[in-house]
């Protein structure tokens, strides 16, 4: 069998022949650095174009002391994300993030939680994309020490409460940018379906952790509690312990108050109540 022949990959030599420059000249032309004039810097562009030249990202990050890479990270433990469950929320994150950080030219990560190491410390990255830390995430204080610049999914200044005047805001809270997914809304919606259904004694199956959608879950059912007049019943479970945990716990309380009629389980990780 013949093998087929390799296309030629355009290097900055091939533009720099074809524009009668140097390619000192094409990469500072390209890059927007060094002083190049306008027309230079114009007919540099037309002839990457019209060669269809791509620059090296390996060569890119050795010039500009980047690594065009980005990460998704979460703090939760192995024992949620890495569970039988695999936290689809947060593969399905990855992909959506991988689609854009790719057209902007950047390398997009997904780093698992685990017990082993710090996956900040495993990491050539630039930024960083946390999700759910706690108050006082670990994963936000090495981001914060090696200066690398973050967003958070749900950090704790978007789900806790104000803190009081004078106090110290909560450490996952110093990213400049969080984003809200809207935890009590939608455990809202989700206790009045199972009200408005019919249920007259819905239970609480949450975790210990100090997570924006635990919080929110606990305040909502406690509110609603006291608005429609049912007794507040509250399952924890350590999540560390994982899906086989929040089983030990739901499985409980059903055998405790046998009136239960429907549960609110607002954490992808837990179980389906059987």
């Amino acid at each position: 069998m013949t093998d087929l022949p390799r296309a030629h990959r355009v290097t900055i030599a091939d533009v720099a022949r074809e524009a009668g420059v140097s390619r000192t000249t094409v990469s500072h032309a390209l890059s927007g650095q060094g002083k190049v004039n306008a027309d230079t810097r114009a007919k540099v562009k037309e002839v990457a174009e019209r060669l269809n030249y791509r620059p090296s990202a390996r060569a890119r990050s050795l010039r500009s002391g980047k690594s065009q890479t980005l990460a998704l990270l979460s703090s939760m433990p192995a024992a949620v994300s890495a569970g039988p469950s695999q936290l689809g929320f947060f593969t399905e994150l990855a992909m959506g993030c991988a689609r854009t950080a790719l057209l902007e030219g950047y390398v997009f990560v997904l780093a698992p939680p685990t017990e082993a190491a710090d996956p900040v410390d495993l990491l050539d990255i630039d930024g960083a994309i946390l999700l759910e830390p706690t108050g006082d995430d670990p994963l936000a204080e090495a981001l914060r020490d090696r200066g690398i610049p973050y967003v958070t999914i749900d950090g704790p200044s978007s789900s806790d409460s104000a803190a009081p005047a004078g106090a110290a805001a909560p450490a996952g809270a110093d990213s400049t940018w969080t984003i809200d997914l809207h935890h009590r809304t939608t455990a809202q919606l989700l206790l009045d379906h199972l009200l408005d259904q019919g249920a007259t004694q819905p239970a609480l199956l949450v975790s210990r952790s100090r997570r924006g959608a635990q919080i929110a879950a606990r305040e909502v059912y406690a509110e609603t509690a006291t608005a429609r007049g049912f007794t507040p019943l509250i399952a924890e479970a350590d999540e560390t312990s994982g899906e086989d945990g929040a089983f030990v716990a739901a499985e409980k309380m059903l055998a405790e108050h046998q009136h239960i009629d429907a549960v609110l389980a607002p954490s992808t990780p837990l179980p389906p109540v059987r």
